[in-house]
Parts: structure tokens; sequence; C-alpha cells
């Protein structure tokens, strides 16, 4: 075997002299750091860049296949889009909608007595 093949056997050796190794900071190094404060905004997520990153790049393909060269593009989208935010809200005000009683009923007996199995008179008031 030539010396090539028995590197190649043997693996790549890593060591920090010759450069090949990356330097990990240990602990107490990484809490000495200070930590990030954003000012601009109220509330900063840090796992928000999980569903912000997909949604940033699907908007920049889609300015570059169809906003760049038409708005009329643009305009319809965002058309669309209030559409489907109209409608769900109207969906949500509907679904939790309960009307108010407008009517109230009182019922009293026409006669003094009431016989079982004989009609009887009802008075019914009603107050809106």
């Amino acid at each position: 075997m030539t010396k090539e093949k028995i590197k190649k056997n043997q693996g790549e050796k890593f060591s920090a002299e010759q450069g090949n190794m990356e330097i990990v900071p240990t602990v107490k190094e990484i809490e000495k750091e200070p930590s990030i404060i954003r000012k601009s905004g109220n509330v900063f997520i840090g796992t928000l860049n999980l569903v912000a990153n997909p949604v940033k790049s699907h908007i920049k393909k889609r300015h570059e296949k169809f906003y760049k060269d038409s708005k009329f593009h643009l305009a319809a989208d965002v058309l669309f889009v209030l559409g489907i935010l109209v409608l769900a809200a109207v969906f949500v005000i509907i679904w939790n909608f309960q009307p108010k009683a407008q009517i109230f009923l009182t019922s009293s007996l026409a006669g003094t007595q009431a016989q079982s199995g004989q009609a009887v008179a009802l008075e019914v008031e009603y107050i809106e």
C-alpha cells in the first residue's frame, strides 16, 4: 500500500496545530457573553424564525415570479387575503352570536280552576 491509501484508511486526524479543528467556547465563556436585548419591538421570540423564514422566502419567490413585472397580481393577492380575513371575521361573529330575548311571556288561567281532561282557556301576555 502507498502512503496515500494508508492515510485514507486511517481517516483524517484533527488537531489545533493543523488548524482543522474548531474551538468551542466553554459554558463559563458562553455565560459571560451579554444577552441580546432588542429595543425596537415589544416582544422577541427566538423560535418565531421557524415560521417567519419560510414565509419570507415564499414571499420573496412570489415577488420575483409575479409581482416584479405586474402589480395586478399583488393587488389581486391583497384583495384575496382581505376577503378571506373578512369571511373569517363574519364566521366568528355569526358563530358567537346569541340573540337577546325580545319578548317576555307570562301566562295565567282565564278561569279560577282547571280540571284534568277539560279544555281550559289561558291568558298570555307579552311585553316587548
